[in-house]
């Protein structure tokens, strides 16, 4: 027969505290790095800053797109691009026109296209249809002094006091 080892709760409680904390702030660091930035799998996630695509996407939601090749655009789809008239920016407009070696974009509320095309290596991704309407104004505000506190640190905080009143409160009792 087999001896069962009793693991005493301070330990239980312990583990568990370590790794919902330790959960927190991986996520916290995965928000703070964001840039966009792809994240596995293929997909990117982006945080919409303007009022071009409305009333598809409103400012501060956030868009979940998938990584695409130049060959499986079509007119139409909503894309992610690199602006080619400065560095790190990425725009997601409706693909208006398409030929062999470029594509023209436009956002839906804009009347003229943008004034750029598109060459097959700046094409990131395609959006999925996965749109979080306003997270991106929480992940923006996470990103700040303030919110690093009240997103972060304070639930933390506040699950280890809770879970250190729970151990002395078990340690008075034995």
């Amino acid at each position: 027969m087999r001896k069962l080892i009793k693991i005493p709760p301070f330990f239980y409680d312990l583990a568990i505290s370590t790794i919902i904390v330790l959960s927190i702030l991986s996520v916290a660091l995965l928000v703070i790095e964001y840039k966009p930035i792809q994240v596995g799998g293929g997909k990117y996630y982006f945080i919409v800053t303007s009022g071009s695509m409305e009333p598809r996407f409103n400012v501060g939601d956030l868009m979940v797109c998938s990584k695409t090749t130049f060959e499986d655009v079509q007119v139409g789809d909503v894309i992610a691009v690199k602006y080619p008239l400065k560095d790190n920016i990425i725009i997601v407009h409706r693909v208006i026109e398409k030929s062999e070696d470029f594509l023209q974009t436009k956002g839906d509320v804009c009347d003229a296209p943008d004034n750029f095309i598109t060459i097959p290596e700046n094409v990131l991704a395609k959006f999925t249809n996965i749109t979080i309407p306003k997270l991106g104004y929480l992940i923006i505000f996470s990103k700040t002094p303030l919110g690093l506190i009240l997103v972060y640190y304070l639930p933390c905080s506040v699950l280890v006091a809770i879970q250190l009143k729970k151990l002395i409160k078990r340690d008075g009792k034995t």
